[in-house]
């Protein structure tokens, strides 16, 4: 999501493997060519710091953001996720606006 538009480049649906990530790198790109230099922040599955380098190679700043989570017993009808316990912020090219890492 664009931060300052809130628009939605690309969504794409599908398993958390290496195709699905492919695509969705792949889709980004098409859709940002010609664009200036783009800040991207990703969770922290391992597969997107290969995919990204391999996508944008060293043209994009790219941050992961990893979120840890309580333990804590669900129980039953229980819709919201657990709580939300550190957050570390991980720079891994580029020159980032600090204030921008974000996957919310």
């Amino acid at each position: 999501m664009d931060d300052d538009t809130k628009l939605v480049p690309v969504l794409t649906v599908g398993k958390s493997n290496t195709e699905t990530t492919f695509r969705f790198m792949i889709e980004l790109d098409n859709k940002l060519t010609g664009n200036s230099r783009i800040q991207l922040t990703k969770d922290g599955f391992r597969l997107y710091i290969e995919v990204v380098e391999r996508i944008f190679g060293p043209d994009v700043d790219f941050a992961q953001l990893i979120k840890f989570f309580a333990t804590e017993f669900a129980g039953s009808g229980r819709y919201s996720p657990p709580k939300v316990t550190e957050v570390l912020s991980k720079v891994i090219n580029g020159n980032l606006n600090p204030k921008h890492i974000s996957t919310s």
